[in-house]
């Protein structure tokens, strides 16, 4: 996640009135950060199936 997400999502979660809105924003920011993950590992494992031969 960028900074500016980060930043934002931590300054909302800190503004939020109810605890439903901060568990929200706090939740949000937990599914960015995999999905960040997750994308990372997709990249991976195209470059790696890109440079096996064997499964073309």
């Amino acid at each position: 996640m960028d900074d500016w997400t980060k930043a934002t999502i931590d300054r909302l979660t800190a503004e939020a009135p109810s605890f439903a809105d901060r568990a929200l924003l706090q939740e949000l920011g937990k599914l960015m950060n995999e999905q960040e993950q997750r994308i990372a590992q997709a990249k991976a494992e195209l470059d790696g199936r890109a440079w096996a031969k064997r499964k073309w």
